[in-house]
């Protein structure tokens, strides 16, 4: 699995609050639960890593390794956080990641189109979708 571009641009635009705000101390068996690390990955940020800004810098690579949906789980993480500007901060992650979608429209055996399309225009998606692809195959990625 890779992370979206979009996603990763999400984490370098954040990449200073991610460090400065993110408990990573607090929610690291939470991410593990959640499976978006493993037993030995926490036990190396929680063990290997002197201070919070090189634990932090380790927790990024690593979720820059994984999927969206890994992304997004880390997101949930912090909107469950007892702490209300996390909390905050997990659902403005979780509204940006989710902003863009790709949509491939298979239109012939060798003809693929994508659309970047903003989550907020449903409009226009079922539209294009009626329009261009009623018995077309569809995949959201």
């Amino acid at each position: 699995m890779v992370l979206s571009r979009h996603i990763e641009k999400l984490i370098d635009k954040y990449y200073s609050r991610i460090i400065s705000d993110v408990p990573l101390a607090e929610i690291l068996f939470d991410l593990r639960a959640d499976q978006v690390l493993t037993d030995q990955e926490v036990s190396a940020l929680r063990d290997r890593y002197s201070s919070h800004k090189e634990k932090i810098f380790q927790f990024i690579v690593i979720l820059k390794s994984r999927g969206d949906e890994d992304f997004r789980k880390f997101c949930r993480i912090l909107q469950d956080y007892e702490a209300e500007y996390i909390q905050k901060f997990g659902k403005l992650l979780l509204d940006e990641s989710s902003r863009f979608f790709i949509y491939s429209i298979i239109l012939g055996e060798d003809k693929i189109c994508c659309f970047v399309i903003l989550w907020q225009k449903q409009i226009f998606r079922r539209a294009l979708f009626h329009h261009l692809a009623p018995n077309r195959l569809a995949m959201k990625y």
